[in-house]
């Protein structure tokens, strides 16, 4: 059997940036990321959230 891999992934998509405006002002002390979804700690002890792994978010405020 023999299976073919060339067309098995999808393309990335080119994505343009969105300012973090939740975030902007804040010192942020450490920052991690997986395929798709992005964290990162504040200071003041923050979370933030943003990504495709947000459903559990505050939507209004985008900490989790």
């Amino acid at each position: 059997m023999y299976v073919c891999l060339v067309n098995s992934r999808r393309q990335v998509k080119a994505v343009k940036p969105k300012k973090m405006i939740r975030v902007d002002g804040k010192v942020i002390v450490t920052s991690a990321c997986n395929s798709g979804t992005s964290v990162v700690v504040s200071r003041e002890g923050e979370v933030f959230v943003f990504g495709k792994d947000t459903l559990h978010a505050d939507n209004s405020t985008g900490t989790y």
